[in-house]
């Protein structure tokens, strides 16, 4: 459990200074970017999104301990040569694990996508200001269309993968809004060179694509 939320910490930090580096050193024209990210928000959502994770440990353990229990006692006996029959007997529990260990890592993997991209989102601004972006997307949103796109991707072989990933980019489109008037700026080159930042980014390829190039 401490682990966990150790590190959930420690990746709550570190998300926070790569989303604070890459909002501040992005522009869109001559337009910059900029980003207030809160350390502690950052921090909250990722204990929270690896908190998910404790129910699928406990059923998993709960599933697997009587065959680490049984493979313990032939041990002890001298009869490891029948760890095969064993796991033959309890094969249903371990895929069972197996699927639990799957499924924990979609959910774990939706709930720290939008949590990290609603905090990116709703905490980033562009000209001074004057436009700012938004973020609806939700965690069960985006578990069930992850498990949408493993499933049928797994059925299909793959084929079904790239409609289902463009279907997947369009739900995040439409949750992603565009608060001002993209076309308002002046977007007419500086003739002073910017500052070279390690995350400097420019967005001023298109206005109607922005928000699919902040995904």
């Amino acid at each position: 459990m401490l682990a966990i939320i150790g590190i959930g910490v420690i990746n709550g930090i570190t998300y926070s200074k790569w989303m604070t580096l890459f909002g501040n050193g992005a522009n869109f024209g001559i337009h910059r970017f900029s980003i207030q990210v809160n350390v502690k928000t950052c921090i909250r959502g990722c204990v929270l999104a690896m908190l998910t994770l404790f129910p699928f440990a406990v059923v998993i353990g709960y599933l697997i301990a009587p065959v680490f229990t049984d493979m313990i006692l032939l041990s002890m006996m001298g009869n490891a040569q029948a760890g095969g029959a064993l796991i033959l007997q309890y094969y249903g529990q371990i895929m069972a694990c197996y699927f639990l260990y799957f499924l924990a890592i979609i959910v774990v993997t939706s709930y720290l996508y939008v949590a990290l991209r609603n905090l990116f989102l709703n905490n980033l601004s562009l000209a001074n200001d004057s436009i700012r972006f938004h973020s609806s997307v939700t965690a069960h949103g985006m578990l069930w269309r992850l498990l949408v796109v493993f499933v049928i991707s797994g059925v299909t072989l793959g084929l079904a993968y790239p409609w289902l990933k463009i279907w997947l980019v369009s739900w995040l489109a439409q949750n992603t809004q565009v608060q001002g008037d993209l076309d308002s700026l002046e977007l007419t080159n500086d003739e002073k060179p910017l500052e070279k930042q390690p995350a400097n980014v420019d967005f001023s390829w298109h206005h109607a694509l922005l928000p699919v190039y902040l995904m």
